[in-house]
């Protein structure tokens, strides 16, 4: 059966006008006044696009991209932030559910519509593979990342092609999550990432890019595309709804909640939980859910924030706010599990009420349960002490071995010495692997607590794995800048990271002293 569908050019716009044009063709094409449309798009200035549920300050340099004149803006797809250049491609398909043969499966759509994009960079000389969640690699290395919006009975699908090599400019406007990134995976983000003029020798043009697509998406779906413009109707909205799109609110609408001193916080992998009670701390003024994830239907995180504004703060009351929630008809998360979610929530929560005399709210949001509760129901008090090597000095000749002299040229050693009073075991953790085998020491004697620290990007990654080898415990997160911020994620990932990261000593030292006079 062969669909009639429009191919669109919209030719070089700012991020503002192509969001618009995002929502405008979406709901044209839903309410069936509009084709199905294969979209071609590009942005002039260039532009950094966090995901709908992803906070601008939190996941891009913002003093960097107002330097440069980069845009910012919000996209209508949920996932990670981007950074578009005029010469990079984006593609996008608007479809109907009343249009036969694609369904409203976001995994199964993503698959068969990135297959077919892959087929397109193939034919370009570039052999090109889909890889779940939503990439398009070239040997392995990501040059297309691909994301889905879903409004009503329609939907849209879109792709973005790096086209000619702008890693510098992309490693300074985006804050590079560590998280993403597993140092068995890949050495270096340069490995990981690559562009179609490099694997092409050059830019292939792009015209020849487009009508690729093009060509592999008609064939693949069965499309008569139709070269044609917007519509009237479409013409007539951006000129009305533009401005929406360049305002605050619709930029800025997901950050900013209070003072720090105010607000809980929790972090489940992908996931951030932002809870701001009101005085008295009992009700919750005001929540933000964020992070690297699509959910359906889009709507979802503004209708989980809107049932926790009010809510009591008290974990089992949430929970059973958000569970019904969650379990509706037709709701999906894709990047965080739902149990995840209500369990961040809880946490954030627990801070509220936790029975740490003598530390703030700002303290509790950098100290994070791992297998345990902030309640501290059935902890022990915490006989070993797990300290990340690099927050020993450069020079230390233990600086990649477990163990310290107690020189005093770093924060270690009184950290030993802290230990030592405590009667705790102190264990400078040299690996991720390391660790593990710590936990899984720890798991093997029953009731054995640990207290540890490192950074958030580590945790993020590895919370999981950590809670699941068994042992109680919690971590204070360290004040420490990324590889990425101190400009040497290359020698990171080659395993000669040699800069020295900075514990939140006062913490850590009355976070141990405070668990180890419960015992």
């Amino acid at each position: 059966m062969t669909i009639h569908a429009r191919l669109l050019d919209t030719g070089l716009q700012s991020g503002a006008a192509n969001m618009a044009l995002d929502t405008i063709i979406l709901e044209e094409v839903e309410a069936g006044l509009s084709p199905p449309t294969l979209r071609f798009l590009r942005f002039d200035p260039p532009a950094a696009l966090v995901g709908h549920n992803q906070d601008p300050a939190a996941e891009l340099r913002l003093d960097y991209c107002r330097q440069q004149g980069i845009a910012i803006n919000r996209r209508v797809t949920g996932g990670g932030a981007i950074l578009f250049t005029p010469s990079m491609l984006g593609f996008e398909l608007f479809w109907p559910n009343s249009a036969p043969g694609l369904g409203r499966d976001f995994a199964q759509i993503t698959a068969r519509l990135a297959d077919l994009a892959a087929r397109a960079i193939t034919s370009l000389g570039a052999p090109a593979a889909f890889r779940p969640r939503n990439d398009i690699e070239i040997n392995g290395r990501k040059v297309s990342g691909t994301g889905m919006a879903f409004f009503g009975q329609g939907w849209m699908f879109q792709g973005t092609v790096l086209v000619e090599n702008c890693m510098e400019q992309m490693l300074r406007a985006l804050r590079v999550p560590v998280e993403k990134l597993k140092r068995r995976e890949m050495q270096s983000l340069l490995q990981r990432l690559t562009f179609l003029a490099d694997e092409l020798g050059g830019p292939p043009g792009m015209d020849r890019l487009k009508e690729a697509i093009a060509t592999a998406f008609a064939e693949g779906l069965g499309l008569s595309l139709s070269p044609a413009a917007l519509s009237e109707r479409e013409r007539a909205r951006l000129a009305d709804e533009l401005a929406h799109y360049q305002s605050d609110q619709w930029i800025w609408r997901r950050g900013g909640l209070g003072q720090a001193d105010q607000v809980l916080r929790a972090q489940s992998g992908r996931l951030n939980v932002v809870l701001l009670p009101e005085p008295g701390r009992r009700r919750i003024k005001q929540a933000l859910l964020t992070g690297d994830f699509f959910c359906r239907p889009q709507r979802l995180i503004m209708d989980l924030e809107g049932a926790l504004r009010g809510a009591e703060l008290d974990p089992d009351r949430l929970r059973a706010i958000l569970t019904p929630l969650l379990a509706g008809d037709g709701v999906e998360l894709i990047g965080v599990e739902k149990t995840q979610l209500v369990a961040a929530v809880g946490q954030a929560a627990a801070k509220g009420a936790a029975p740490w005399p003598g530390f703030a709210a700002e303290e509790l949001n950098d100290i994070y349960p791992i297998a345990a509760e902030l309640g501290l129901a059935g902890f022990n008090r915490p006989r070993t002490l797990l300290l990340p090597y690099c927050a020993k000095d450069l020079s230390c000749p233990q600086r990649h071995e477990d163990g310290c002299a107690q020189c005093g040229l770093c924060a270690i050693g009184p950290l030993y010495d802290l230990a030592d009073e405590l009667g705790m075991r102190p264990v400078s953790i040299t690996s991720f692997e390391h660790l593990m085998e710590e936990l899984g020491a720890l798991a093997a004697q029953p009731g054995q607590t640990y207290l540890g620290s490192c950074c958030q990007a580590f945790l993020a990654k590895h919370q999981d794995e950590m809670a699941a080898a068994g042992p109680q415990g919690f971590i204070v997160g360290l004040d420490s800048l990324t590889c990425y911020d101190l400009g040497k994620h290359e020698a990171a990932y080659a395993g000669r990271f040699e800069s020295q990261s900075r514990l939140e000593i006062d913490l850590l030292t009355r976070v141990a002293r405070f668990l180890a006079g419960r015992g």
